[in-house]
Formats: C-alpha cells, structure tokens, sequence
C-alpha cells in the first residue's frame, strides 16, 4: 500500500510555482520516497532516496528527474534553487500552483 504525504508540510507556493523542501539521500539502493524529516529546528522535509553518487551533480540530476517523472512535470519547471551540494535542497517547480499541488498529492497513488 502506497504511503500518504500530506505535501503542504514540506512545500511552499511561491509567485512563480511551489518551493518543495526535499532532503536527498544519494547512493541509494532505489529512488524512492521514504516519508518526512524533522530536522533540529523543527523544519520538515520531504525524504528521498536517489541511486546515483552525489559525484559531478549527478544526483541532483537523478534527483529532479525521479521529481518530474513521478510528479509528471516537465522536467525544464525543476530547478534546486538552493543547497546544490548539500542534503538539504530546495526545488522550485514553476507554473501553476494549484496543479503542481494536484500533481504532488498524486505522486504517490
């Protein structure tokens, strides 16, 4: 059974789209999602395990395109707007707000 995530949690709607805040683990056995962080200031993050080396960018690049295709986003709306070489990152996918958030609340079903 899929898991529910409530993405209102872990993103945020922005002028120009939704801010997702997303905390990566490279290396991973499987892309996938793994469920919510916390971390010490009480900030959450949506969790997901990427298979490529965080090398040269290439799980950042793994990382927005696990995003787009799950999500069904074109993946030129994805950007990491910060934390490009840290855990920690934040994505901007730009367009419509009201169907991003469609589209995140289906990612998972």
């Amino acid at each position: 059974m899929p898991l529910s995530y409530d993405f209102s949690i872990v993103s945020e709607d922005v002028s120009s789209g939704v801010k997702l805040y997303v905390r990566v683990t490279p290396k991973s056995s499987v892309n996938g999602f793994c469920g919510f962080y916390q971390d010490g200031l009480g900030k959450n993050w949506l969790k997901v395990s990427i298979n490529a080396p965080p090398d040269g960018g290439k799980a950042n690049q793994a990382l927005l395109t696990f995003l787009a295709k799950k999500g069904h986003f074109p993946k030129t709306s994805l950007s990491i707007i910060n934390g490009i070489s840290d855990r920690y990152k934040t994505i901007l996918i730009s367009g419509d707000q009201q169907k991003i958030r469609y589209n995140l609340c289906q990612m998972l079903s």
